[in-house]
């Protein structure tokens, strides 16, 4: 019997081929859900807690970020004294976002309404910027969107496949 790596007998369909170990379904697929369904969700978390943030900051500086035609959207949803309402909304969900990460007692209602707020916020700042554009939507969206997709996973993920605590509420 032949013992080379090359061998082409009959045991060769018995041996895994590299094509197939090390291809697409067999490395990708499996990391990508991986990812996906069970990796830790902290710095996601820190990231949105430091947008959200800084959302809160820049619209309590003074200035007339409400008179800014990429906002309209976001006005005509607040109404009147809509960078003190949008401000709010803000500030709760950073404060809220920055307690789970760092809180040591696990809370299920409130990561989840926490959670469901940031959805609210980065999905309205995404669509509000989106629809005052006119097609195509240029490349200086895309952090607005991701920040929406991010808080989307965030808010799936909430005790799903993750351990109690502040590592994943």
């Amino acid at each position: 019997m032949n013992n080379s790596k090359h061998y082409g007998g009959a045991e060769r369909r018995k041996t895994m081929r590299p094509y197939v170990k090390y291809g697409f379904g067999r490395v990708f697929l499996p990391r990508l859900w991986s990812l996906i369904a069970h990796s830790d969700t902290t710095p996601t978390r820190f990231m949105l807690a430091i947008t959200a943030s800084m959302w809160a900051i820049l619209l309590a500086w003074p200035g007339d970020t409400s008179e800014r035609p990429t906002y309209a959207y976001m006005v005509s949803i607040a109404g009147n004294h809509a960078e003190l309402k949008w401000c709010t909304l803000w500030a709760l969900h950073a404060g809220g976002m920055w307690w789970r990460i760092f809180s040591s007692t696990p809370s299920a209602s409130w990561a989840l309404a926490i959670h469901t707020l940031g959805l609210a916020l980065f999905s309205s700042a995404a669509i509000g910027v989106a629809m005052t554009i006119t097609p195509p939507v240029p490349a200086a969206t895309a952090p607005d969107f991701v920040l929406a997709l991010a808080a989307f996973w965030v808010l799936v993920r909430t005790h799903i496949n993750s351990e109690r605590g502040w590592r994943d509420d």
